[in-house]
């Protein structure tokens, strides 16, 4: 069931027969971006995302997971700016949170996100994975669940913040 509400992300990485490759075990992943697969040089990854221009202090939800075998269930954000010059994206904001316990009731998370340039990002995208998307080593049967996202901001100067839908928070500061 779910934390709150009627429903959550379940995932579970899963071994799988794919063709030319032969068995492989492939993470339960969940992303805003899209996923690719290269049978050639078999490797895949997460690019592009949505587009979002805010800059949140962090990121946070609640989880259970169940991942084996020293494996690692994964949350990832990043927040990334074009750059005309290069023609690619470039990632100006990070957060990831890991973990490697079983954790069976519902437990909040919080992802801290670290700023590396002070301009607005135009696209973010977040991965949620059942297995360690960080290092690349997947474990078959690891598990992860996820509920209730939600970025957090921190309003730093004398004006109040508007946010999507006219809501406005004040005082100042107020996180």
């Amino acid at each position: 069931g779910a934390q709150n509400g009627s429903s959550a992300i379940y995932m579970e990485s899963i071994e799988k027969s794919v063709f030319l490759a032969g068995n492989v075990t492939l993470p339960g992943l969940a992303t805003l971006g899209d996923f690719f697969i290269d049978l050639g040089t078999q490797s895949g990854g997460v690019v592009s995302g949505i587009s979002f221009t805010n800059r949140p202090t962090k990121l946070t939800g609640y989880y259970k997971s169940a991942p084996v075998g020293g494996d690692k269930a994964t949350v990832e954000v990043e927040l990334m700016k074009w750059n005309a010059s290069t023609q690619t994206s470039t990632e100006i904001g990070r957060g990831v949170f890991q973990e490697t316990s079983t954790v069976s009731t519902w437990t909040p998370f919080e992802v801290n996100i670290i700023w590396t340039d002070n301009s607005t990002p135009d696209s973010m995208n977040i991965i949620l994975s059942s297995s360690d998307i960080i290092s690349g080593s997947y474990v078959n049967g690891s598990k992860l669940w996820i509920d209730n996202l939600s970025f957090e901001y921190t309003v730093t100067d004398a004006s109040e913040l508007s946010i999507e839908k006219g809501i406005k928070l004040f005082p100042n500061p107020v996180t």
